[in-house]
């Protein structure tokens, strides 16, 4: 029990600091415990929860609920972290995630206080926060949602040789099981920055292997960017292999298909990347 929980049941069972904290500690010892979210020690626990009038049973239902609470807000202050890239955000998002792991003993909470310092460090650092990510991946034999998000923040991190072997078992992973992954977005970003990563490192065979399995995914409406992006990266590798099935007039469709519904940006970067390969457009 930590002192952020602690504070939350004594409230709820309308308690004073002054009343709990009697026979047990002292109120001062109380609420540093609150004020800076410490773990109760494990002798002052039982005699609390004596003190609230609540059983263990109740706890543990109590601290499962908070516990998906939790997770949720963990996700929320890691994307605001990410988003804004503030110092005080960042220090406000490692003391949360280093307080719900020390709680939980979740991995979740670990890894995204890997990937916050990730994000926030010098190109040298990076690798260093991601190694226990990394080794995650690799200890897992197969990969669930959870892990496929996890490499989905990371791949781009790493030079595409490197995470080469992760990007195959992500392939094989999403093959296996793609009933079950087909219509799930995280599924189709991860195939896209994997095409958009081996494309970058040229490594086309890879490039258009990856772009096809998104492309293979079910159509939407909501995916109309992933979707086009997919088939210029799969015209652009097709260029580059000689495989005989390059189109030019069928990828200026595409890259005018960006223009046509206003995604100027992207326009522009898709001119960008096809100017870098030399690939023609009629």
């Amino acid at each position: 029990m930590n002192g952020e929980m602690l504070k939350e049941l004594r409230v709820r069972k309308g308690m004073q600091a002054n009343e709990l904290s009697d026979g047990i500690m002292s109120a001062s010892k109380l609420s540093k415990i609150e004020k800076y979210n410490r773990i109760v020690d494990s002798r002052d626990f039982i005699k609390i929860l004596f003190k609230l009038n609540m059983s263990l049973e109740e706890y543990y239902i109590f601290s499962e609920e908070r516990y998906i609470k939790e997770r949720l807000q963990a996700g929320k202050v890691v994307a605001e972290a990410l988003r804004l890239r503030q110092n005080h955000k960042y220090n406000i998002a490692i003391e949360k995630m280093n307080s719900y792991y020390e709680e939980y003993k979740d991995e979740y909470f670990r890894h995204n206080s890997c990937l916050i310092k990730a994000f926030y460090s010098n190109k040298e650092d990076i690798r260093h926060h991601l190694f226990p990510i990394i080794s995650h991946l690799k200890s897992k034999n197969e990969w669930l949602f959870y892990e496929l998000t996890l490499f989905n923040n990371i791949c781009l991190y790493y030079p595409f040789e490197e995470a080469k072997m992760l990007h195959e078992k992500a392939s094989n992973q999403i093959t296996k099981f793609y009933q079950d992954f087909k219509d799930n977005e995280i599924t189709r970003s991860l195939l896209i920055n994997m095409a958009s990563h081996a494309l970058e490192s040229n490594y086309f065979i890879e490039a258009n292997k990856y772009s096809n399995m998104v492309i293979a995914l079910p159509q939407s409406s909501k995916f109309v960017y992933e979707s086009l992006f997919a088939k210029i990266i799969l015209q652009i590798s097709n260029f580059k292999l000689e495989n005989g099935q390059f189109s030019s007039t069928y990828l200026k469709g595409l890259v005018d298909g960006f223009k046509m519904m206003d995604f100027r940006e992207l326009h522009t970067n898709t001119i960008e990347i096809i100017n870098r390969y030399e690939v023609p457009l009629e």
